[in-house]
This record gives C-alpha cells, sequence and structure tokens, in this order.
C-alpha cells in the first residue's frame, strides 16, 4: 500500500497486549523505519508526551486510570496541535462528539479491519479529519456548522459518558451504581441529565440516540 506521509514517531496507548502488539506489527509493516512508543495507560503516556514529541498519537478508549477521551484532552492542552486518533470498540455518538470538539482529528471503530488504521494515519498526517464510524453524517455535519455550535453530545461530562454507555448496554441503575462507585441516586441524576441534554423522552430514546 502507497503511503503519502511517514510518520517518524508515533505514541501508541492501548491496554490489551495482544492489540497492542498486532497494531504495532500492522503499522511498522507500513513504516518500517517509524519509532514507536507504547503505553498500556494514558496517565503514563501524558508523562512522556513532551520528551517524546510524536508526529501522531493513537488510542485507545476504555483503559484503567483514565479513558482515551480525556487522555485526549490532557494531550491537547500540552500541544493543542497534537494529531489524535481514537481508536475504539466504542462506536457511539457522543464519546465521537465529545472527542472531536476536544480537538482530536480521527475517529476509527474497532471492527478488525486493521488496514483501516493506516487510512486513518494518512488523512490526519496530512491535515484532515478521518472518521470510519456509523456516525460518519453526524460528525462530517458538526465540522460543517462548527465546532464551537452548542450541540448537546459535545456538552457531557466523563461521567455522564460512563453512565450513557452503561445504559446503552441494558445494565440497572443499582449494577451501574456498583460499577462506577457511585450511589443509585447519582446515577439517575445522571441519567435525567442525559435525557434532558439530547431532548430523549424516555430510556429507550436515549439509547438510541447514544448508539
Amino acid at each position: 500500500m502507497a503511503n503519502s506521509v511517514y510518520p517518524k514517531k508515533i505514541l501508541l496507548v492501548e491496554d490489551h497486549p495482544a492489540t497492542r502488539m498486532g497494531l504495532i506489527s500492522f503499522i511498522t509493516s507500513e513504516w518500517p523505519e517509524s519509532k514507536i512508543h507504547e503505553f498500556d495507560r494514558g496517565d503514563k503516556a501524558v508523562k512522556h508526551y513532551s520528551e517524546i514529541e510524536p508526529d501522531l498519537v493513537l488510542t485507545d478508549y476504555q483503559m484503567p486510570g483514565m479513558n482515551g477521551l480525556e487522555f485526549s484532552r490532557q494531550i491537547l492542552r500540552i500541544d493543542k496541535n497534537a494529531k489524535i486518533i481514537l481508536f475504539t470498540f466504542y462506536d457511539t455518538f457522543p464519546i465521537a462528539a465529545n472527542f472531536l470538539h476536544a480537538g482530536g482529528r480521527g475517529f476509527v471503530a474497532k471492527d478488525g479491519n486493521v488496514e483501516i488504521i493506516v487510512e486513518a494515519i494518512n488523512s490526519v498526517l496530512s491535515g484532515h479529519y478521518y472518521f470510519h464510524s456509523n456516525h460518519e453524517i453526524e460528525l462530517t455535519k458538526i465540522l460543517n456548522e462548527g465546532l464551537s455550535k452548542n450541540i448537546p453530545a459535545l456538552n457531557f461530562t466523563t461521567r455522564e459518558l460512563q453512565v450513557a454507555l452503561k445504559i446503552s448496554k441494558g445494565l440497572t441503575t443499582r449494577d451501574i451504581a456498583g460499577l462506577l462507585g457511585i450511589s443509585p441516586r447519582t446515577v439517575e441524576t445522571h441519567r435525567q441529565n442525559l435525557l434532558e441534554k439530547t431532548n430523549a423522552k424516555n430510556t429507550a430514546e436515549l439509547i438510541e440516540y447514544i448508539l
């Protein structure tokens, strides 16, 4: 596959060793001379970002310590020009929209097609946005209308995103409370905030919005 760009340094953040090794193997097969700095946690990667000065950051979403969205926000506070691609199983509009609003450049849903990563890297390093998602139309609309527009999904807090993902999996309030270490009442407060922000009339509509 011909590549229009050649990343010298890539910062890869992925907590699953097998997935991380697979990505490293595939990326280095495309760019043999690229140096990949790998981390299994976002907080570790943040500490070393400035000394590495990568051309591109590739991060998972669900990780211990901090998720990929919060990690991206911290990196962009350090370097507002950082080029970040979020590579995740969580192909949900709120996560993608929040990531885009934070300054992310590429959102790639994990679907087994690792070749998409090469397309994403080429596109982002060439100065473009890249979406491989069921929400590509909505994300493109956000770009066209302007990232500063007050779109409800862009106002989700980190905790609201966590609750939203659990709700989308059909978990009960008590289950969500136990998993997140918060009270059932707090979960219901977040649920109500999510309903208001998405203009959903009930949980079923909220799940439809999230997915």
